[in-house]
């Protein structure tokens, strides 16, 4: 069977097919990348977690995100999988500081993919985020890679702008790396 990953960058790790029937893909799962915890070792309080997804395919295990976010760009789901993700860490690290005394005041990074920048709608997803999950918005970084800005549109200038004034923290980050 042909691959679209190869295509795109010569390797086949991903059937066209599976790609392109989201139902066939199996769940896409979040995991967190707990930071800031040495310099608050006294307290025990955990400062920022890092929202990271993972594709656990039914047959070859947890995929990195090297591995399937490429064609998740190239196959046009990698906005609604933005969103999701996006909806999932806010609402589960919300959870977490109501319920973790530790984790009261815990921020939140999220990363953005170029492709979602362009959306027209990308201040509402992250305003509805953060009304749905009750996370304030001083609690949220959106990470973004230097790609994604460098030679934006004047649409995705003005987006962020909106976000900053929503509260929200940017960042530069090496989406999709790990």
């Amino acid at each position: 069977v042909l691959a679209l990953w190869d295509l795109v960058t010569g390797r086949a790790p991903v059937d066209a097919v599976e790609l392109l029937f989201p139902a066939v893909i199996g769940p896409v799962l979040v995991f967190f990348s707990v930071r800031g915890t040495v310099p608050s070792l006294g307290t025990g309080e955990i400062r920022s977690a890092e929202a990271l997804v993972r594709w656990e395919h039914p047959e070859r295990g947890l995929l990195p995100p090297g591995i399937f976010l490429p064609v998740a760009e190239v196959s046009g789901h990698m906005v609604p999988l933005g969103r999701y993700v996006l909806e999932q860490a806010c609402r589960q690290v919300q959870v977490w500081r109501r319920t973790v005394p530790s984790a009261s005041a815990l921020r939140l990074a999220v990363n953005v993919s170029g492709r979602q920048l362009m959306e027209p709608d990308i201040v509402d997803m992250v305003q509805a985020a953060l009304e749905r999950s009750g996370l304030p918005p001083q609690a949220l970084t959106l990470e973004l890679t230097e790609t994604a800005i460098v030679g934006a549109h004047t649409h995705v200038d003005a987006a962020l702008a909106q976000v900053r004034e929503l509260g929200v923290l940017l960042a530069l980050d090496d989406f999709g790396t790990g």
